[in-house]
């Protein structure tokens, strides 16, 4: 009987799974007290387990991939589930607040770990970044000595979670031991097995015996009372191991089923648990579990390793913009369009990817063949040229997929030219346009240009580069066809660096975008700046390396300064892409450029502060009176660490530069939106206070990293 092999922990893990949801159904049921101890012993279980597998993994393959697996197996599909739960279980009839403030106020203080369901994941959570950082930074001895300190530390916790995760303090950190002590374990017969499993029963039995007694008892919701659940709870989920083995689960194929999916059975039937008041009650709980647990085995069939975060985020952003606004139509239909959205941009994203992958590999054998028979040819004098030359550059094969999608967004983006001209820009609740409108009107007429306000008769301060750039199209009575002249050059850049099959892969997902599709119908300038973006660095990516930007590193520096005075968000993406280069150019050099993009952006408000004084700085539409009231000075602590971690962590290769970029700015705008929601009480997501069209501002590096990827392929600058 070797515990130790996979297929028997895996069984175990299937087990402690099952085990939790049957506790958690008769805990519902309201049956004797005694069985509050069967939760915590298959917790310790899975937890000594977990210790175990991860401690063995790093034995044999060491730390490669550890965040992006723990990202993959057990973030992603919490966080996803978290959504769907608190989105779609609100409109069934289980009694709960059904208001869309409600149901983002759960998912925030869920995941935020104010007033978790999920304890189990933010703990498990904790036990890998303690295993983490001791095994990366510290060596044998003071790792133990940090998990030891933290287990302990653990023992006075006072978060949200108090006495469940006190009580299993030492049970990940028993894994750890147990697999160093394997052999040793292997090495015992399987009677010495259990007399040790007994041994620790009956040192189980006696911390509960103590835990009864009355003053100990009295103790209950303390701190000293954890040093009595902890040992509990430790020995007796180490006993059950062996004692669970005796019945040679690693034969059942419905335990290594549980056990493979163990994490997704927990996550299903938590959050119905107070639904079993009564037998009807039971039955919805079960029916309500079984459900959840498909949605998320449909993630995990469907998403997990075919969705990187680019992809994510696509679908997410797009999500949401569906969800807003089905939800002005119809409360109810919301939740089915927002999963036909979910739906529709999964299978076109898996569409691109084959496509764009079979036509890169059937391009690239063409291209080996042609240079095979193209030798022979030329010895045998059968060429034919132009064939030849066809096949040589892979075009033949792609072209027809190229024109239809070129035809598709040629269409399309004439379909958001006559939408936008067709609507009154009058009408519109979103005054972005009318922002640069009027104050470019103002300064062609030699009027103070931030002196004017928008059709709604809020705040108009473009900044003055932004203003000089729109005046073409202002003297074309519409500000928002800029936007098809910055989609034009982002897909023309696209094809130029990327080539035309993942531009096309591109093409098709920029017009098929509901976020895109809604930026061009307001006439927004938001998207148009984040395009012209985008293109600059598509394009200046190939060419960038430590000695080209150093012998154009004043041209990069006027450059940045100019685009910094089109939209200060703008400093997120171009920060990413020139700070590691600024790194290694000299602390002089780098201050000196530093110093001189700062000065361009300064130099270009000099015409309207001297222009207007007074107006320039106090006035309530000064040039900075918008741009600088997002965010919270607070929330740089978070975004400055993970700003200089993602310039540092795309390391010249493309694809990372669109993702970290795309994370960068998505981050910047759930961070500013979440602190809003806490301070200003209000948690309703899709209310008048939060613009979710910021998240539009990723989406053209989302489309970029996802071209990159397209094919398979990671390209290298």
């Amino acid at each position: 009987m070797d515990i130790f092999l996979r297929s028997n922990t895996q069984a175990l893990r299937g087990i402690a799974a099952l085990g939790i949801l049957l506790f958690h159904v008769l805990l519902g049921l309201r049956l004797s007290p005694l069985v509050n101890m069967l939760g915590g012993l298959f917790v310790a279980v899975f937890l000594v387990l977990s210790g175990f597998g991860l401690e063995e993994s790093y034995r044999q393959r060491g730390l490669g991939g550890f965040w992006p697996k723990r990202l993959e197996k057990v973030v992603l599909p919490t966080v996803f589930f978290v959504c769907a739960y608190n989105y779609l279980f609100s409109f069934l009839p289980l009694g709960w607040d059904t208001s869309a403030g409600a149901v983002m106020h759960k998912c925030l203080d869920e995941l935020l770990y104010v007033r978790p369901l999920f304890w189990f994941i933010f703990f498990i959570l904790k036990c890998y970044a303690v295993y983490w950082v001791g095994t990366r930074f510290l060596g044998e001895r003071w790792r133990w000595l940090l998990f030891a300190a933290c287990a302990l530390l653990c023992l006075g916790t006072k978060s949200p979670s108090g006495h469940l995760e006190a009580e299993q303090s030492l049970s990940f950190l028993a894994g750890v031991v147990l697999s160093r002590e394997k052999e040793r374990l292997r090495a015992l017969s399987e009677r010495k097995m259990l007399c040790l499993s007994v041994l620790l029963l009956l040192v189980g039995g006696l911390f509960f015996v103590l835990k009864q007694l009355p003053p100990l008892h009295a103790l209950k919701g303390s701190v000293g009372y954890h040093f009595l659940l902890c040992p509990f709870r430790l020995t007796t989920g180490l006993a059950a191991i062996p004692l669970l083995m005796l019945l040679r689960p690693g034969r059942s194929g419905l335990l290594q089923t549980a056990g493979k999916y163990s994490l997704e059975i927990y996550i299903a039937h938590i959050p119905f648990i107070g639904l079993m008041k009564d037998g009807r009650g039971t039955l919805l709980f079960l029916a309500c579990s079984l459900l959840s647990l498909c949605i998320l085995l449909a993630y995990r069939r469907f998403a997990e390793r075919r969705l990187g975060v680019a992809e994510v985020l696509f679908v997410g952003i797009n999500a949401v913009f569906v969800a807003k606004y089905s939800s002005r139509l119809s409360v109810v239909l919301a939740p089915f369009a927002t999963l036909a959205a979910v739906g529709f941009y999964y299978a076109l994203l898996r569409v691109v990817e084959a496509k764009g992958r079979g036509l890169i590999i059937q391009n690239s054998k063409t291209k080996n063949q042609c240079a095979e028979s193209g030798n022979s040819s030329v010895r045998d004098g059968e060429a034919d040229g132009r064939q030849c030359r066809e096949a040589r550059c892979g075009r033949a094969a792609a072209r027809p997929y190229r024109e239809v999608i070129a035809l598709f967004c040629i269409v399309a983006l004439a379909g958001m030219l006559a939408m936008q001209l067709a609507i009154d820009p009058y009408s519109l609740q979103v005054d972005r346009w009318s922002a640069l409108h009027f104050p470019i009107q103002n300064l062609l007429h030699g009027i103070y240009p931030y002196g004017a306000t928008t059709h709604l008769g809020g705040n108009a301060s473009p900044f003055p580069v932004w203003q000089v750039l729109h005046i073409p199209f202002f003297l074309l009575g519409n500000v928002g066809l800029s936007f098809f002249v910055a989609a034009g050059l982002f897909l023309w850049s696209s094809r130029k660096v990327l080539g035309p099959e993942r531009a096309a892969a591109i093409g098709l997902l920029l017009v098929s975008s509901v976020g895109v599709w809604y930026e061009a119908a307001v006439r927004s300038d938001l998207i148009t700046n984040m395009l012209l973006v985008a293109s600059l660095a598509c394009l200046c990516l190939p060419r960038l390396s430590p000695g080209w930007a150093r012998r154009h590193g004043w041209q990069l520096a006027v450059a940045v300064g100019l685009l910094a005075c089109t939209r200060v968000i703008v400093l997120l993406p171009l920060g990413l892409l020139f700070f590691p280069h600024l790194l290694k150019m000299g602390l002089r050099r780098a201050f000196l450029l530093t110093a001189l993009a700062v000065a361009v952006f300064v130099l270009t408000f000099v015409p309207f502060a001297l222009w207007d004084w007074q107006q320039f700085f106090h006035f309530h539409n000064n040039p900075w009176a918008l741009q600088t009231r997002q965010g919270n000075p607070s929330d740089f602590l978070l975004f400055l660490p993970l700003a200089l971690y993602l310039a540092l962590n795309w390391r010249g290769i493309a694809k990372r530069y669109y993702r970290n970029s795309t994370v960068m700015l998505t981050v910047f705008v759930v961070v500013t939106f979440v602190h809003n929601m806490y301070r200003l009480e209000n948690w309703d997501l899709f209310s008048s206070t939060f613009d979710i069209t910021y998240l539009s501002t990723a989406l053209p590096f989302c489309l970029l990293s996802i071209g990159e990827e397209t094919g398979g392929c990671v390209t290298k600058h």
